[in-house]
């Protein structure tokens, strides 16, 4: 068996998962904030996965994964940072779970771990790649091609939110202008919303309609979404472009919108019509712990199953 738990901004969530991939139990705990309270509620969450599972489950299990927001050191398991969470010095998380639980223990990047998680719910259509887009606060992606994920030197890849998009927008906290995130990040959409909108559910109620501020600023978000997918297709060349975070979650109809966006630019250039992009999109879903899941399939050993049922 594997553990995998996803260290996200508000819940620690938990699941066990067979040796061929099946899911056993799942458990959750409300995100603390410093490395030792996060450490502690992951314990409770583990803890109680193995409870769950079987009497002689700690003995059965082979590995444990985890995804957390931040940088982290693939290699050592080591997180550097995760401001989110309020680790602000090098966590040797993976050592503290091998210390505690006696087996081999792997951290990633939570989008990394999400990729994977999401190529797995997506096994039954015999894909390739996959690049999942996360649209939050900020902005990233990554990307699984051959059953392995696209890092990059010091594990860079997939930072788009830090490509710029737009010679005059906005300054970015990078110390560039325009990039993508400062167009469709969370914290950018709130800034420009200051006096007209409470939310970006707000934005994209029903009563907001007509309203041409808020038209262009929906206008805005889509299209950024949009040329995100076109981005990751043209430069990882990927066969399904998956969306999700904090921001996805709550425009209705993203995927149509998105897509009704794709069709349109397709229509002026012959390349983009030969991509199909529109056919390309999901929308993660949202019963389904992609992030958990991901960081257990992530820590697999080498020859297990990874289908991730």
């Amino acid at each position: 068996m594997i553990v995998g738990v996803d260290v996200g901004g508000s819940n620690v969530h938990g699941v066990i998962l067979s040796s061929q991939g099946s899911g056993i139990a799942e458990a959750t705990r409300d995100t603390p904030r410093g490395p030792e309270q996060i450490f502690a509620a992951m314990c409770e969450v583990i803890d109680e996965l193995l409870a769950a599972a079987q009497p002689d489950a700690r003995d059965a299990v082979v590995a444990i994964g985890v995804g957390t927001p931040g940088t982290v050191d693939v290699r050592s398991g080591v997180v550097e940072n995760a401001v989110n969470l309020a680790v602000s010095d090098p966590w040797a998380l993976a050592q503290l779970l091998r210390d505690r639980y006696g087996v081999p223990a792997h951290v990633d990047n939570d989008v990394k771990a999400t990729a994977r998680g999401a190529m797995a719910w997506l096994a039954s259509e015999h894909v390739s790649s996959l690049v999942y887009v996360n649209v939050g606060t900020g902005v990233a992606c990554a990307c699984v091609a051959n059953g392995e994920i696209v890092r990059g030197a010091d594990n860079i890849a997939g930072e788009i939110g830090h490509i710029p998009v737009d010679p005059a927008g906005a300054a970015c906290a990078c110390g560039q202008v325009g990039c993508l995130e400062t167009v469709i990040g969370g914290g950018a959409i709130m800034a420009r919303l200051a006096g007209q909108a409470q939310s970006i559910s707000d934005l994209f109620a029903p009563d907001a309609e007509g309203k041409t501020a808020l038209e262009t600023e929906r206008a805005r978000i889509l299209t950024g979404i949009a040329l995100a997918v076109e981005l990751v297709t043209l430069t990882y060349g990927a066969d399904r472009v998956v969306l999700g975070g904090g921001v996805i979650s709550r425009i209705p109809d993203v995927i149509g919108r998105v897509s009704e966006i794709l069709r349109t630019r397709a229509a002026h250039s012959g390349l983009l019509t030969s991509l199909r992009l529109h056919e390309r999109v999901r929308l993660a879903p949202a019963g389904i712990a992609l992030a958990a899941i991901g960081a257990a399939l992530t820590a697999a050993p080498s020859g297990e199953d990874q289908k991730g049922k």
